[in-house]
């Protein structure tokens, strides 16, 4: 996996359902980000929609509480969570901040953040 950009947060829309190795990518994403705000369509109500996903291409199947769970193993609060038909944005933020985001450019860490 490159590496992530320095940000205190990450956005995913209409991008972790094609993800192979969500552990890896959220194991890395919480290692460099405070707040990750992403979309997922949850097969809560439908599946009998893993056909259709597997032809659009979606490669995982998770149920929304799947999905709040492989955060909150990373140490994520779920925030916030709207619903957009099967469709679900969440806000999650991470209850320590990661060590990745308080590295400056000097390699140091500063007491409060970057420096």
């Amino acid at each position: 996996m490159p590496p992530l950009p320095r940000a205190n947060a990450a956005f995913f829309s209409g991008a972790l359902e094609y993800v192979i190795d969500l552990d890896r990518l959220l194991d890395a994403v919480s290692n460099v980000y405070h707040v990750v705000v992403c979309s997922y369509a949850g097969t809560n109500n439908a599946p009998d929609r893993v056909p259709a996903r597997r032809r659009g291409g979606w490669v995982n199947d998770l149920k929304i509480s799947e999905v709040i769970a492989l955060f909150e193993t990373r140490d994520y609060l779920p925030l916030e969570m709207k619903l957009f038909g099967p469709h679900s944005l969440f806000v999650f933020r991470r209850k320590t901040i990661p060590i990745m985001s308080k590295i400056g450019a000097s390699g140091s860490v500063s007491e409060n953040g970057l420096k």
